[in-house]
């Protein structure tokens, strides 16, 4: 071999590892591993789960429908039955009864009318009405009857249904009691009808003294008023302080809270905490006014920079085609493409389901994609979406967490209104959270740690750093370790 056919041989060589070594580089992520590749047969696999939920769904959905249809038939069953029961009275009792549901006043109004299981009687009370000839108000179309000698009117006010008496097994075993009681009740009309006249005179009397206390009242409202403190000298409630500029509400440090992701069809609502943070769609709409009816605020949790398969908007995200590569460790959830405009309505449906269903605010998890291999998304780029996420739920009044990504706190702490984070103790990274404390923003954090020395130094690190924490199973129910109990 001589030298000319040497150095062709090196010289290809050579240009072969120079373009072998460039194509490597350039499908590696930024720490230093190759990415998974993206292909169809992610989102094939994707949609095949979509249709296994989907089903599992509607024979849910069917089941209930089929509950539903059978309840209706019990209650079909009942009303019939009871039907019958009247049918197979005896035919005087039958009529009496029939007479008894036919009595009407000289005004053509039903006596009395059955209501389920019972005999009710209708009742009419009156009321006196004054007839001043200056005086026109108060005298309306409900006036029935009138008297020039004592110058009152009498007006229909009010129908009150009074159950009489309910019957058990026949209607006509309680006819005579019926009877009987209606007696007594026309009697205690009466009564209160000849009470509410003789009261009439009384009120009468008391116009005046009612006049001379407006007065008074008036001086007082005027005395109130001047003395009342201007706006700057208000103290400020601590639920109004909550509230930031946004007009959101802003947790503070020392904020309790609860984080319940699974079982939320049957959500705790019995443990001390300040908030809740729940499932977004798992959650019924009862058990959030339950929350807030106590005096909790609410956060509801979905994934902004995942889609899981058994979610009910899963097909809308397959069908966008914003659905990436699979999201490692964790089965049939997927990364979306955040650089897709696409993806923003998808998300925005997401943040008016929250609102409708009376959540406080939001927690959106896997803000920090461009931290995985699986994806190629670029800090800015990430930065930008995270942005847009803060900016539309502060839109719909919703407070918003920073759920980790704590490589991105310096540039998103004055968008968001609070940060959650999972095994700051276990990395070391808790500190990175200062700020947030510093702009008295709350530090929500959960380890999934075991062992009564790790949880005590867990919790002594985040009680002196402010943070609330606790310790928590990767079940994520509503069992808990708060690390307050460690002060």
């Amino acid at each position: 071999m001589n030298m000319k056919n040497l150095s062709i041989i090196l010289f290809f060589a050579l240009l072969f590892f120079i373009v072998s070594t460039e194509a490597s580089r350039r499908g590696r992520s930024r720490n230093g591993r190759k990415p998974k590749s993206f292909n169809k047969d992610s989102t094939e696999k994707f949609r095949l789960a979509v249709e296994k939920y989907k089903k599992l769904r509607e024979e849910k959905e069917k089941e209930k429908i089929e509950e539903e249809n059978l309840e209706n038939e019990i209650i079909e069953s009942s009303s019939l039955n009871k039907r019958e029961a009247i049918n197979g009275m005896d035919e005087i009792n039958r009529m009496n009864l029939l007479l008894l549901l036919g009595k009407h006043d000289s005004s053509h109004r039903k006596l009395f009318e059955m209501v389920g299981d019972s005999i009710v009687q209708n009742e009419y009370v009156l009321e006196t009405v004054r007839d001043d000839s200056n005086d026109q108000e108060g005298v309306t179309n409900n006036l029935v009857q009138s008297s020039s000698n004592t110058q009152r009117k009498m007006a229909y006010k009010v129908k009150l249904k009074t159950v009489v008496k309910t019957y058990k097994k026949t209607i006509a075993k309680n006819v005579k009691t019926v009877a009987k009681t209606s007696k007594k009740v026309v009697t205690t009309t009466r009564k209160v009808v000849t009470t509410t006249i003789k009261k009439t005179s009384t009120v009468k009397k008391n116009t005046t003294t009612i006049k001379k206390a407006s007065t008074t009242t008036r001086k007082i409202t005027t005395t109130v008023k001047s003395t009342a403190p201007t706006n700057n000298s208000v103290p400020i409630s601590s639920a109004s302080s909550n509230i930031n500029s946004n007009g959101v509400y802003q947790p503070k440090p020392g904020t309790k809270f609860q984080w319940q992701l699974s079982d939320c069809d049957k959500l705790n609502t019995s443990i001390k905490a300040d908030v809740y943070d729940i499932d977004l769609f798992e959650t019924p709409e009862s058990k959030i006014k339950e929350l807030k009816k106590s005096g909790k605020k609410v956060m509801c949790y979905f994934s902004g920079g995942t889609i899981e398969s058994w979610r009910e908007d899963a097909e809308d995200f397959l069908n966008k085609g914003v659905v990436l590569a699979e999201m490692e460790d964790w089965e049939d959830e997927n990364w979306v493409n955040i650089n897709s405009s696409k993806l923003k309505p998808l998300i925005q449906s997401r943040l008016d389901k929250a609102v409708e269903k009376g959540c406080d605010g939001v927690e959106i998890d896997n803000v920090d994609g461009y931290t995985f291999d699986e994806n190629d998304f670029t800090y800015s780029q990430q930065l930008k979406f995270n942005k847009w996420l803060a900016e539309e739920a502060h839109k719909r009044k919703l407070s918003i967490g920073l759920k980790n990504d704590m490589d991105q706190i310096k540039d998103l702490l004055p968008y968001y209104d609070w940060a959650l984070n999972e095994e700051c103790y276990e990395y070391g990274e808790c500190e990175k959270y200062k700020p947030f404390i510093q702009a008295n923003k709350a530090v929500f954090g959960v380890s999934y740690i075991t062992g009564s020395k790790k949880i005590a130094e867990a919790c002594k690190i985040a009680n002196n750093l402010k943070l609330d924490y606790q310790i928590k199973n990767l079940d994520l129910d509503s069992s808990k370790i708060d690390c307050s109990v460690y002060k």
